[in-house]
């Protein structure tokens, strides 16, 4: 199963983890499996780019515009080394 990210933070002193899934239906049935619990699905957006300085502020600031709201956020960059387009 590929999952292509997940976040998760503290809450009401439990953790919540949010995942997502490249195949929903099959995420389901594997924590159904292993007895995990699961919450109803909720709306996430995977944004995939270029690596630069205000992407994640202007893509945010483009939502709340259209007056959608934002709960958390995880930005995240996987880059090639010093070189790569993470270093600096």
């Amino acid at each position: 199963m590929n999952l292509l990210a997940f976040h998760a933070f503290p809450s009401a002193r439990k953790a919540q983890v949010d995942f997502v899934p490249s195949d929903a239906a099959l995420f389901t049935a594997a924590a159904k499996g292993a007895k995990i619990k699961l919450s109803k699905p909720k709306t996430a957006f995977l944004i995939d780019g270029d690596d630069r300085v205000g992407a994640l502020a202007n893509i945010l600031s483009r939502l709340g515009g259209g007056e959608i709201n934002v709960t958390a956020v995880t930005g995240v960059c996987a880059g090639w080394g010093d070189m790569g387009p993470c270093s600096g």
